[in-house]
């Protein structure tokens, strides 16, 4: 803190970047207590039970299955990203991730032009949404912090 009260620098960079941090978590917790829900809703009905299982005999290559995988690291690399990457390339990176997370969820929300149930699946889609462009939103409004001390305002 300054003498004034106010964080300094390396303290109001070091919240941005805990916030951030702990909005990934946040996210992902959600992403996996919904899929959670989604098998176990498949595992308690037989007419799911058997609308996944001919799913499960497709054929799906190892380049589509890296993909998938590739797609889950964004937001669990971004948790510790978050944390470690200076505040330029921290703040690109949380765009961009943002943005990206964002549009695989309103893609498997509304995709094929479909109109999603009203369920417990589409409730966690929807907070999934609000938080990724929350991030996207601080990510944006994080600006390089005044030097404190020289009175010229400049940033670094």
């Amino acid at each position: 803190m300054d003498r004034q009260g106010h964080p300094d620098r390396r303290e109001a960079t070091r919240e941005t970047r805990l916030t951030l941090s702990i909005a990934w978590s946040f996210v992902l917790f959600n992403y996996i207590y919904a899929d959670f829900g989604f098998f176990a809703r498949i595992m308690m009905d037989p007419a799911m039970m058997g609308r996944f299982q001919a799913l499960g005999q497709a054929h799906y290559s190892q380049w589509a299955m890296l993909a998938l995988a590739a797609m889950m690291e964004i937001p669990i690399a971004m948790v510790l990203l978050s944390w470690l990457l200076r505040r330029k390339a921290n703040r690109i990176a949380n765009i961009a991730a943002g943005i990206a997370m964002t549009l695989v969820i309103l893609f498997t929300l509304f995709g094929g032009g479909r109109v999603p149930p009203l369920d417990f699946y589409s409730f966690f889609q929807a907070i999934e949404i609000a938080a990724t462009v929350a991030i996207v939103c601080h990510a944006w409004r994080w600006r390089e912090p005044d030097r404190v001390g020289d009175g010229s305002g400049a940033a670094d």
